[in-house]
């Protein structure tokens, strides 16, 4: 008989009431939300305005994903989400969402960006929790496929 044991490993981080706050050695304010930005750390599920994803690929620290949405009058903004936790299997994985905030665009346009997030953190995380200089992580993307990130 098979059995399996799934073992979560928890990152603590102060919580509150507040919107989801990025990871302090992760976050770069610098970068302009529409462009990408920094992982952050977010409660699942992510509450998100519509958009889909129609591109995503894993490039060094890097994701970089195209979105699809529908807009054009009101700027709109887009975050990367992680939970925290490292699910123990081989390899390990990671649940990640991208959030969408529309900022009540009443428009109707079609219009696609192109994003680029920061994974070195993850990667930081991975390394100090396993004591390991490399690995490779399950990126669990909502809307799209398993991506194997490997550093």
């Amino acid at each position: 008989m098979l059995t399996t044991i799934a073992i979560v490993s928890q990152i603590t981080l102060a919580a509150s009431a507040a919107p989801p706050v990025p990871f302090p050695d992760l976050y770069t304010p610098e970068a302009p939300a529409a462009a990408g930005g920094a992982l952050e750390m977010c409660g699942f599920p992510v509450e998100s305005d519509p958009f889909s994803i129609t591109a995503a690929q894993l490039v060094g620290d890097s994701l970089e994903v195209t979105v699809g949405y529908q807009g054009g009058c009101q700027q709109h903004h887009f975050s990367f989400c992680w939970d925290g936790n490292f699910l123990e299997s081989w390899p390990v994985q990671v649940f990640t969402q991208i959030r969408h905030e529309s900022n009540n665009d009443p428009c109707a346009s079609s219009v696609t960006d192109s994003l680029t997030f920061d994974l070195s953190g993850l990667k930081s995380r991975y390394q100090m929790l396993y004591q390991a200089p490399s690995g490779q992580v399950v990126m669990r993307l909502t809307g799209w496929a398993d991506m194997v990130y490997v550093f």
